[in-house]
């Protein structure tokens, strides 16, 4: 079994000046935080953390707002970031990278996938909005954008989640696309649940990052793509 390296950029600094970025605790690199007191309703500023920081409690008290628990196992290992608008919070997003440990359901995931890929491999969950906040479709996609920069800048290049079935087309919206013959109950939320990926458009990270890996991928990116979605659709075909 081969195991590819998934791009170069892997701890690389490099943001577009015109675009969201991140904000890393507890330094604040990469852009500035909210300050006490912003009110532009546009002013959108990401935080990302680990579950040590400080910052975390409004992790938790916006997971127990939706009604959900504060806390799990797989918040150690992972990647947190927070959105705010006007410096308040707005929503939330964990990514949970494979090379750290293992995923959340990943046992429903392609394991010959897994394997292969497992270096450029993360998981997003628990993507929630703060309760009572208006919904803003349009800084959600924006929050989403700044953590996949981050997050392909840490040499990340598909980010594989499994989702409850009526989310399947809120998902679609998002460029996920659903991996064939996925469906699972879901072991701790005891919900029907697909897997669903989506996997880097270099060029388009490339040209955001300002680096110049976004043709050299396109041989790794078919990779992936086939080894999620060819494969289990080449079984499918032959089972019929």
């Amino acid at each position: 079994m081969t195991m590819h390296s998934c791009g170069e950029t892997r701890g690389s600094e490099h943001r577009s000046a015109d675009t969201d970025s991140v904000a890393l605790r507890p330094d604040m690199v990469g852009s500035p935080s909210c300050r006490a007191g912003e009110s532009d309703p546009d002013q959108l500023s990401v935080h990302k953390l680990r579950i040590d920081d400080p910052e975390f409690r409004i992790v938790t008290d916006i997971r127990i707002g939706r009604g959900g628990p504060g806390i799990d196992p797989f918040d150690e290992t992972a990647d947190h970031y927070i959105a705010l608008v006007g410096g308040q919070p707005l929503a939330i997003a964990r990514i949970n990278q494979a090379r750290r440990g293992r995923l959340d359901c990943e046992e429903h995931y392609p394991p010959v996938f897994l394997a292969e890929f497992r270096d450029c491999i993360a998981s997003a969950s628990r993507f929630c909005r703060r309760n009572g906040t208006k919904a803003r479709p349009d800084l959600m996609r924006r929050f989403l954008l700044a953590i996949r920069k981050d997050q392909y800048a840490d040499g990340i290049r598909v980010d594989v989640i499994n989702v409850h079935i009526p989310m399947i087309p809120y998902y679609q919206t998002l460029r996920y696309e659903l991996v064939p013959r996925s469906g699972f109950r879901h072991p701790r939320l005891d919900t029907d649940s697909v897997v669903m990926a989506l996997v880097a458009d270099a060029h388009a990270m490339a040209f955001e990052q300002g680096a110049h890996s976004g043709p050299a991928e396109v041989p790794l990116l078919a990779s992936l793509r086939h080894r999620l979605f060819g494969e289990c659709a080449d079984t499918e075909e032959r089972d019929r």
